[in-house]
């Protein structure tokens, strides 16, 4: 294992399953990068890597049988390093996904999943929560102090007709309403400003990713459907972010509300038993997301090992030319089959849900 900077401090952890759940146990202390040539029996690691200049980093491996772990990048000969962000290249509650091979699909159980594939993707940057209502409403804003009165009114998400007649606020779906002053703001709780924003379309989706690269003046976009999936089951072969088994407790599911009374989203920070291996959070339930991909039963195009989106323009059959968007991630109202890793849905751009919001990722360099 090659770093950049070199130098960092390696830590290594094994994945043991305790309570249902993969936990990182701590097995060795592999000393400063490169390490070269480390033996590990077969199974799921975590390498976790420090360095006095650099944020910290966490690195899963995944052993297979009578095989090796490698970083090499598909057309190059020799290990890609590990990089390390610098403190400016990170704010806080965002996470960084390193460089590096993963297994996508494979897995029966979740609806629409591509066949089992190992896949490169290179290095990105996701924030620990999806958008809340409290960022997609200064986005809003932000288009009003610009002039762009009628954009922002076309990517103000709407209250769902059934709540309609509902009075108290902490028994429906909260609207975001134009205020009298100008201003958009929640109808509804201050805390609610903490729920993942929902009933999006991809255009608006997609319209938020570029008011936050212009705002933030960083290369914000939305996530492809590949980046989600590694963003959440790291690179073994694991259904859910933390293993394999699902208890309602772990994330925001249909199972997950009983003694809740009317089912709801929870606040993004609500279950923090949903994680990656990276540290992100949500991933599995509470909301779906668009991403950037159009919808295709095959997915990604894969060339050497590294997936593209699909061009809209080649795609022909039902949903040709972007038509269909893919939907990635479980959430608050679904069963488990569709918190799996492996999940994808494949709707219509124009549609809109109550379990459907936006993620977005940045490459680091």
């Amino acid at each position: 294992m090659f770093t950049n900077p070199p130098g960092a401090h390696a830590l290594l952890f094994r994945y043991v399953e305790r309570d249902r759940r993969l936990e990182p146990e701590f097995l060795a202390d592999l000393g400063a990068t490169p390490v070269i040539e480390h033996p590990l029996e077969m199974g799921s690691y975590l390498v976790r890597l420090t360095h006095p200049e650099r944020i910290e980093v966490n690195y899963p491996v995944f052993i297979e049988r009578q095989l090796h772990w490698d970083g090499v990048r598909p057309g190059s000969g020799v290990p890609d390093p590990v990089y390390l962000p610098s403190p400016d290249q990170l704010r806080p509650d965002e996470c960084y996904v390193p460089a590096g091979w993963f297994w996508s699909g494979g897995d029966p159980l979740a609806k629409n999943s591509l066949p089992a594939r190992r896949l490169w993707l290179d290095g990105f940057v996701m924030p620990r929560f999806p958008v809340t209502v409290g960022d997609y409403i200064e986005f809003l804003n932000d288009l009003r102090a610009q002039g762009r009165e009628v954009e922002a009114a076309e990517h103000v998400p709407p209250l769902p007709a059934w709540e309609e007649g509902r009075t108290a606020a902490a028994e429906r779906e909260v609207g975001v309403v134009l205020s009298t002053s100008g201003r958009y703001h929640l109808d509804g709780p201050d805390e609610k400003l903490r729920w993942p924003v929902t009933m999006l379309n991809w255009a608006s989706s997609h319209a938020y990713a570029e008011w936050r690269a212009a705002h933030d003046r960083l290369l914000w976009r939305m996530v492809t459907e590949m980046e989600h999936e590694k963003a959440m089951r790291g690179v073994d072969t694991r259904v859910y972010p933390w293993g394999h088994h699902l208890d309602p407790t772990f994330c925001a599911m249909r199972m997950s509300h009983a003694a809740r009374g009317r089912v709801l989203k929870a606040l993004v920070d609500e279950y923090p038993g949903d994680e990656s291996p990276y540290g992100i959070r949500g991933l599995a339930g509470n909301t779906h997301v668009w991403c950037e991909d159009a919808a295709s039963l095959t997915g990604p195009v894969v060339v050497n090992g590294i997936p593209h989106p699909p061009d809209p323009a080649t795609l022909r059959g039902p949903g040709a030319g972007g038509i269909h968007r893919v939907v990635r991630g479980g959430s608050w109202r679904d069963n488990a089959d569709m918190c799996r890793a492996a999940f994808r849905d494949l709707p219509p751009a124009v549609y809109r849900d109550t379990v459907l919001g936006i993620r977005v990722v940045r490459s680091l360099r």
